[in-house]
């Protein structure tokens, strides 16, 4: 899928992500619970598929990031008390895959007013109660905090820590699998970490 997206990017490149994040933004539906895994990683394939395509024009990326912070910051606010992170993992998954792409399109996203100005709820997402950058995958967030300071993308900067940033308890309870903190379908394969694994594995 990834190939046939880079011959024919303005077309099925952009039909592709556009399907994938339109799985993911059905979860505000009733739905089964059961789909959860289904959003997940439907936003997990968005994230890297942004992240890596390098054949999808930056305003592509903005628009798609603006939906994914935009679903984000509607999230927050009928949040209700319960800050569980088993009860929220679909919004820390949104989080993490915003978090992901801007480690790899910080650069471009900010040399353009309109995207930067797009991206300003982003603060308040991070520091709201539910607190995702103690959640999501530590290296995502630290990743993501050094780039941000670096091109000053938050307005009150002070209000993150910016170094040292370990795996909290918050995110060992949100880990394992459901976590999918491995999960970025399109990144380049660890042969060592995934040796273990065959096709013929896959078919049984």
């Amino acid at each position: 899928m990834f190939y046939a997206c880079s011959l024919d990017p303005e077309n099925c490149g952009v039909k592709f992500g556009s399907k994938l994040l339109d799985i993911f933004l059905s979860s505000n539906k009733p739905r089964p619970t059961r789909q959860v895994s289904l959003w997940m990683s439907a936003v997990a394939y968005l994230a890297s598929y942004l992240a890596r395509g390098k054949f999808l024009p930056v305003s592509y990326v903005a628009t798609m990031l603006k939906r994914l912070v935009d679903e984000c910051a509607d999230y927050c606010r009928i949040c209700n008390d319960d800050i569980r992170p088993e009860a929220h993992q679909l919004f820390y998954s949104g989080c993490q895959a915003i978090m992901y792409v801007l480690c790899f399109r910080m650069r471009s996203i900010l040399d353009v007013p309109r995207f930067r100005s797009e991206l300003i709820p982003l603060e308040s997402i991070l520091m709201h109660k539910l607190n995702p950058l103690m959640v999501c995958l530590p290296s995502v967030v630290a990743e993501f905090l050094r780039q941000a300071k670096a091109g000053g993308l938050f307005v009150v900067s002070d209000s993150f820590i910016f170094e040292d940033l370990l795996e909290s308890e918050l995110s060992r309870a949100f880990g394992g699998c459901e976590r999918l903190d491995t999960f970025f379908p399109f990144d380049p394969c660890l042969l060592k970490s995934s040796n273990r694994f065959t096709f013929f594995e896959h078919l049984l």
